[in-house]
């Protein structure tokens, strides 16, 4: 629920900019984005999963949900047993809005490509937050953007 309100705060722009060290901060959850292609790259869900924290929750572009890293990573194992297998993935440029000295609203237009049908694009609203691990994933919601009516 804490991560609903979160992204709802954000996306009202209700937030303030916290006190961060935010150079410091913003290079580290913009790396997320190279090791998660690095971690696609090598077919490894282990290693995608390593970058979410433990309480993390994913919805990904094809409606599997997970509530924690454990569930992420039997997400991600699906994946590479199909769409991850031969495709790559790019993390585009990240757009990162600190809530507060640990918690940042991110999102990303992202590219999964090499697919039989062709590239898939979508983008990345997320949340990045500040563990003892270092930052990882919070919660994730990619998606495809839809044609207008």
């Amino acid at each position: 629920m804490k991560t609903l309100a979160l992204l709802a705060l954000a996306a009202c722009g209700a937030a303030q900019p916290a006190h961060t060290n935010a150079a410091r901060d913003r290079d580290a959850i913009t790396q997320l984005g190279p090791a998660f292609d690095d971690a696609w790259q090598h077919r490894d869900p282990h290693a995608r999963a390593q970058l979410f924290a433990d309480d993390a929750t994913l919805i990904n572009p094809f409606g599997m949900r997970a509530e924690s890293r454990a569930d992420i990573e039997k997400v991600f194992t699906a994946e590479t047993a199909t769409i991850a297998h031969t495709s790559t993935h790019h993390f585009g440029a990240m757009q990162i809005q600190f809530l507060d000295a640990d918690t940042a609203f991110v999102d990303a237009d992202n590219l999964i490509g090499e697919l039989p049908n062709g590239d898939l694009r979508y983008h990345l609203v997320a949340i990045a937050k500040r563990t003892p691990e270092g930052w990882r994933w919070l919660a994730g919601r990619p998606y495809s953007f839809l044609p207008p009516p």
